[in-house]
């Protein structure tokens, strides 16, 4: 196997197909003095691939090619590849039983960044609660509290418009290795509210509570 790339193996076990996928990357986790995730070289990574988690060590730093690879271990049910991005729609977050968007962004051979999107249209507050909720938490269990948070309002039926006008706000900021990880609920363009995890080395602004997705 080529360093860098996934293979995938199938063991037959009665009637049941079990699968692994083998990732060998320059990077590894350690767990600092506060819990937080820091990131090293030199690991296989065996078993069942969490997308965010492996992003993460390849923001900036690892091949793009191999964050597709990453993105197709999910067996995502779509995907468009355009010049400098590539587009996934799938399940990426385990449990959350709402599809989603990841977004791969190219620099030059490197992934650049990578962003994934739950659209929250039609959706009830308290369904929007419990997605932020299970998000979080899944955050929550893969690197610690967060660097920076910031919270403001509640859930309500006026959601769309008051994440817009900054009356609700949930941003959350962790720093991995050379990576940086917002998650929350960003203001957009066009003004439709979604859940969002984005995964850059670096963002051009501060978070200050209120986060232009």
């Amino acid at each position: 196997m080529e360093a860098g790339r996934f293979a995938s193996h199938s063991n037959i076990v009665g009637d049941q197909q079990e699968d692994s996928i083998i990732l060998s990357v320059d990077h590894r986790f350690s767990i600092d003095g506060q819990g937080r995730p820091l990131l090293q070289t030199e690991i296989e990574q065996r078993g069942v691939i969490d997308p965010i988690l492996a992003l993460a060590g390849l923001i900036a730093q690892g091949d793009y090619v191999l964050a597709q690879d990453v993105a197709l271990s999910v067996n995502p049910a779509s995907r468009q590849h355009l010049a400098d991005q590539s587009l996934y729609q799938g399940y990426f977050i385990a449990g959350s039983h709402q599809p989603q968007q990841l977004v791969l962004q190219r620099d030059g051979r490197m992934l650049g960044e990578a962003h994934l999107l739950l659209d929250l249209n039609g959706l009830s507050p308290e369904r929007v609660q419990q997605l932020f909720d299970a998000f979080k938490a899944y955050l929550y269990g893969r690197f610690g509290s967060p660097n920076l948070e910031r919270s403001a309002g509640h859930f309500a039926s006026s959601l769309r418009q008051d994440v817009q006008n900054g009356v609700l706000v949930r941003v959350m900021e962790w720093q991995v290795g050379g990576s940086t990880i917002r998650f929350g609920l960003p203001k957009t363009l066009e003004g439709q509210p979604r859940l969002q995890i984005s995964l850059k080395d670096q963002f051009s602004s501060a978070l200050e509570g209120i986060w232009a997705g």
